[in-house]
């Protein structure tokens, strides 16, 4: 859809990166969680962007997306 999350529209990337305000947000419990205050949760949540998943990792969230699966490990 679009080469950087920044770049789309109705993305949480600007509220949950830069720290932006949106009346369509609340921030989800597991967002609060990756830091102790709202600059370590900017911090941890760009950190989450920096690291590209290789094509294998691209093609099973893809298959599993279009086919209604849940991914995850066999414990899982």
């Amino acid at each position: 859809m679009v080469n950087q999350p920044k770049d789309y529209r109705w993305a949480s990337y600007h509220s949950n990166t830069l720290g932006k305000a949106s009346s369509l947000l609340t921030p989800h419990e597991e967002y609060l969680r990756i830091g102790r205050d709202q600059h370590a949760r900017l911090d941890s949540y760009r950190a989450l962007f920096k690291t590209h998943l290789d094509e294998e990792v691209v093609g099973q969230i893809r298959k599993t997306t279009n086919g209604n699966f849940a991914l995850g490990s066999e414990r899982f």
